[in-house]
């Protein structure tokens, strides 16, 4: 019986078609970069821990805390590593959720990055210390009014599509994680 791909997808154990599969030029199936980001609020729901990015892209922006998932790490010690480094804050697993996984094409500028998002909301406010890729790391109030979640005194998400409307623009897509963070706290009745 001549080997083909039918025999290795249908009729070979799973290793025998693992070796062959590796060898193959089709299908190449592209790979895109993981990264985490996280919503981290207050006990009373009216702060929002933000950092301030230290390196491009975006740099200068506010954002939420994350970042690249390394090579067999699972996402949600990432999202736990990745708070810690950049704002000296630990969450847990026990207080962490994971809510949406964003994939929007370009919503990283340096390639196709999907990003697993969590929110936490946390039983004390500890205070932030920036580090790793973040210049500043910093609560921020928030609250909801016409619409819209008011961010410090400059930030205006629309919780219809989470466009950024004040004069301090989010980076990548987080103004969308934020409200859609939002609204699945709020459909769950954890506020």
């Amino acid at each position: 019986m001549e080997k083909n791909k039918d025999y290795y997808e249908k009729i070979a154990s799973q290793e025998e078609f693992l070796e062959w599969y590796h060898t193959q030029d089709e299908p190449k199936y592209e790979k895109p970069s993981v990264t985490v980001d996280i919503v981290i609020f207050t006990p009373e729901k009216s702060k929002i821990l933000l950092i301030q990015r230290a390196a491009n892209p975006f740099r200068d922006f506010w954002a939420l805390p994350g970042g690249f998932v390394n090579k067999l790490e699972p996402s949600e010690m990432a999202v736990l590593r990745e708070t810690k480094e950049e704002t000296g804050v630990e969450v847990t697993q026990e207080n962490i959720a994971q809510f949406y996984t964003f994939t929007t094409p370009n919503r990283d500028p340096r390639g196709w990055v999907i990003s697993i998002a969590y929110f936490a909301v946390l039983p004390d406010i500890p205070t932030p210390i920036a580090d790793d890729d973040a210049k500043a790391a910093k609560w921020f109030s928030i609250k909801e009014e016409n619409g819209e979640l008011l961010i410090g005194e400059n930030m205006r998400l629309s919780l219809h599509d989470g466009e950024n409307k004040g004069t301090n623009k989010m980076a990548f897509d987080h103004a969308n994680v934020i409200t859609m963070a939002w609204k699945k706290m709020r459909e769950n009745q954890q506020f």
